[in-house]
């Protein structure tokens, strides 16, 4: 069972698009609190469940629900989050396949500048294909730094890195977004 009291002393965490939980797991690791695995697979929500004893795994469509509606749900409060990370869906964006604007998967990144506008965390990390740069000849990316700039992160900063670069056994590139 999932550990439903927050420790306030620690930095508590909430992952949007956990999938299996490897992005939770590196933050735990660097001493965070992740309390809660948002994702809308059961295949993924178990292996994040079996890996995170402590932390909720929580199945949400947040292409349908709101942040308020997300709250209102389900034990946890805005005020309780110190982080935001996640890394949603990025079928459209990659290079690696049939790259298309308008796959409505696109406008996860949306909901989850949404909830990052909503919670109003200390910091976010969002981590996404390097393609999401180039999508639209850079429409996606001025669209994705002006909407962490309206939820009042000024100072966005984004840098590609490889997962193999920190120790990870894949080669795996990725453009990550932080915010504080």
């Amino acid at each position: 069972m999932p550990n439903t009291e927050l420790d306030l002393g620690q930095v508590n965490v909430l992952d949007l698009f956990c999938g299996g939980g490897g992005l939770s797991e590196g933050f735990i690791q660097a001493g965070y609190n992740v309390v809660a695995g948002v994702d809308v697979s059961d295949d993924f929500l178990n292996t994040f469940d079996r890996n995170h004893d402590d932390a909720l795994a929580i199945q949400a469509d947040l292409l349908e629900v709101s942040p308020g509606e997300f709250f209102d749900e389900y034990p946890l409060t805005p005020q309780s989050i110190d982080v935001v990370i996640g890394g949603p869906p990025c079928k459209g964006f990659s290079i690696a396949g049939h790259r298309d604007p308008d796959d409505e998967r696109n406008y996860l990144v949306g909901n989850f500048i949404d909830f990052v506008d909503h919670i109003q965390p200390d910091a976010f990390v969002m981590e996404n294909v390097p393609g999401i740069k180039s999508m639209e000849g850079g429409d996606t990316l001025r669209s994705i730094l002006e909407g962490f700039d309206r939820a009042g992160y000024e100072k966005t900063s984004y840098e590609i890195l490889n997962a193999a670069d920190y120790g990870v056994p894949q080669k795996r590139r990725r453009v990550i977004f932080m915010g504080r």
